[in-house]
C-alpha cells in the first residue's frame, strides 16, 4: 500500500470477472495508474475517485466506504486541520530523530569533557549532526588520530542523544600491558641494534630482514618452559631513503585585490537560510574563502548555528623568471624542509646531495641511510 493512498484516503472497487479485462483497458484510456487484481480489486485513490468514475462509465462495479487516515477523519468528523496538525507532528517527530540532540560526555581520568568536545567538533560532530549522514567508525578514528591525548573513544547512539566513553592513552597503554604479542619489522632494513626486554630475540646485528619479518618472538620455546607473553625492546635498523626536490625557472605569481563579502548564510541543524548572495561584477580570477562562526550559549556551550561567510579575493597574475642564484636558493630551501622532518624521527648516518640545472628549472636529490626504530607490535592470535 502507497504512504499517499493511507495518508489521503482511498477506495476499494471491486468488478465482476467477465468485466476485469474491460476495467483494465479502461483505466489505462484515462491514464490512471492502477491494476485490477486477480480477485476483481482496484484500489482507487481519493484524489483520483472523479477520474475513476469516469473511466468505469458503462462498467458494473461496488465500491467501498472511504479508507485511510484523511476518510477516518471525515468519517468521525475529525477536522481536517486536525488531521493536517497530527500529519506534521508526525513527520516533524520522524525528521528530528534523525538528528543528534544532545551528547553526553562520560568523565575519563587524564582527559577534559572540554578536550573531548573540542575533538568531536573538529572531526565534525556534535549537536545538530544527521545520524544517517555520521560515519561514526569514521568520526572515532579521526578523533584517535587528531587527539595527543584521547587513546580510546567510542560513541554510541540511544534515540537522538549519542553517549561518548573514553580513555586517555596511558590508560589505554597499561590496559595493552597484558595484551600478547610479536614485534616484526615495520621496513626493509639492517639491524643495527636490538635490546630484548621480554620475549626471545629471532635476529642480531648485521641482519637483514624485509617488513614484516619477526625480530622478538613472544612465544616462549617449550625447552624455556613454553607459553605467550607480551615482547618488549628496542630495535633499530638502517633504512635507506632518497628526496627530490624540484624547482621551475618559470613560475607564476598572484599580487592580491581587496576581499570582497559574496555569501552570507545561516546554518541551522541541517538546514541552510541564504541572507546574502552576490556574485555579480567579480570578473577576472579570484580565490574564495570561507569562515565560519559557530554560535555558544551563555554558558559557553556551541549551539547547532553556524554563521557562513564567503569572501571572493581577486588577484592578476604575472610570470615571473628565476635568475640561477634564486633557484638554487629556492630548492635549498624546500630540501632543507624536507630534511629537518626526517632528521626529526630518524638519525643520517650518511647522505650524499647532487644538484643540477634542467631544462625545466633546478634540481636537488639526497640518497640517505638512516637509523631508525624499525619495530612494531603485533598480536598473537
Amino acid at each position: 500500500m502507497r504512504i499517499d493512498y493511507l495518508l489521503f484516503g482511498y477506495r476499494l472497487a471491486a468488478v465482476k470477472e467477465c468485466d476485469r479485462g474491460r476495467a483494465a483497458t479502461a483505466l489505462l484510456r484515462h491514464n490512471i495508474s492502477a491494476s485490477v487484481s486477480s480477485e476483481g480489486k482496484i484500489t482507487v485513490p481519493e484524489y483520483k475517485l472523479r477520474k475513476f468514475k469516469t473511466a468505469m462509465s458503462g462498467i458494473e462495479y461496488t465500491l467501498s466506504q472511504p479508507l485511510g487516515l484523511f476518510s477516518l477523519g471525515r468519517l468521525s468528523q475529525i477536522s481536517i486541520g486536525a488531521w493536517l496538525g497530527i500529519l506534521l507532528a508526525a513527520v516533524l517527530l520522524v525528521v528530528s530523530s534523525d538528528f543528534v540532540f544532545d551528547v553526553r560526555i562520560e568523565e575519563a581520568s587524564g582527559v577534559s569533557r572540554e578536550e573531548v568536545a573540542e575533538a568531536l567538533y573538529q572531526a565534525d560532530f556534535g549537536v545538530g549532526k544527521r545520524w544517517s549522514k555520521t560515519d561514526l567508525d569514521k568520526i572515532e578514528g579521526m578523533v584517535m588520530l587528531n587527539s595527543s591525548d584521547i587513546g580510546f573513544i567510542s560513541i554510541n547512539r540511544r534515540g537522538t542523544c549519542a553517549y561518548v566513553s573514553v580513555s586517555s592513552k596511558s590508560e589505554r597503554e597499561e590496559s595493552e600491558l597484558g595484551q600478547k604479542c610479536n614485534i616484526v619489522a615495520k621496513y626493509d632494513c639492517v639491524i643495527d641494534e636490538i635490546t630484548v626486554k621480554s620475549g626471545i630475540a629471532a635476529v642480531k646485528a648485521g641482519d637483514t630482514v624485509k617488513a614484516g619479518d619477526l625480530l622478538i618472538s613472544g612465544v616462549i620455546p617449550l625447552e624455556l618452559g613454553g607459553g605467550t607473553l607480551r615482547a618488549e625492546g628496542i630495535i633499530k635498523g638502517r633504512i635507506s631513503e632518497s628526496i627530490v626536490t624540484e624547482v621551475g625557472r618559470l613560475d607564476i605569481q598572484k599580487s592580491y585585490l581587496p576581499e570582497r563579502l559574496c555569501e552570507v548564510r545561516i546554518n541551522i541543524l541541517d538546514f541552510s537560510v541564504n541572507i546574502f548572495k552576490s556574485y555579480r561584477n567579480l570578473g577576472g580570477k579570484y580565490d574564495i574563502i570561507k569562515s565560519e562562526e559557530v554560535l555558544l550559549s551563555s554558558g559557553g556551550v556551541r549551539l547547532p548555528i553556524t554563521v557562513v561567510k564567503i569572501y571572493a579575493e581577486p588577484y592578476t597574475e604575472s610570470e615571473v623568471t628565476y635568475t640561477d642564484t634564486e633557484l638554487v636558493a629556492i630548492a635549498a630551501q624546500d630540501h632543507r624542509e624536507k630534511l629537518d622532518k626526517i632528521l626529526s624521527e630518524c638519525e643520517i648516518l650518511k647522505i650524499s646531495t647532487h644538484s643540477e640545472f634542467t631544462e625545466q628549472g633546478y634540481s636537488t636529490a639526497s640518497d640517505m641511510l638512516l637509523i631508525t626504530e624499525v619495530g612494531v607490535k603485533r598480536s598473537i592470535e
